[in-house]
């Protein structure tokens, strides 16, 4: 009799993880914070945010890319002109697995 309670409960489980799965996450709102000799970039969510960071050349930019995330903030552009931070940057790529970029 015990085994069929698990059973349902590992089944529901499942059913939640691969709904999960094919939702993408939601990247609600980035903040640019000021320190005294520092930059700092917050990003909420809701969801699992996997970022993957790299840094490119000409000109010399920090970019985070954020698959399966899909953008619901209205900002696109924060001006910083601080600590060598001209801005930040935000957008969508509009792909079928959409990511959001954020590029400083």
């Amino acid at each position: 009799m015990r085994k069929q309670p698990v059973t349902i409960f590992v089944s529901l489980l499942l059913l939640v993880v691969a709904t999960a799965a094919q939702t993408p996450s939601q990247l609600d709102r980035v903040n640019v914070v000021r320190g005294t000799d520092d930059i700092r970039v917050e990003m909420s969510s809701k969801g699992t945010l996997t970022p993957k960071i790299s840094t490119l050349d000409s000109p010399t930019r920090v970019v985070v890319d954020l698959p399966e995330t899909v953008m619901a903030t209205g900002q696109t552009h924060i001006t910083v002109g601080a600590a060598g931070v001209k801005s930040v940057r935000i957008g969508m790529d509009g792909q079928t697995h959409p990511t959001t970029r954020i590029r400083r």
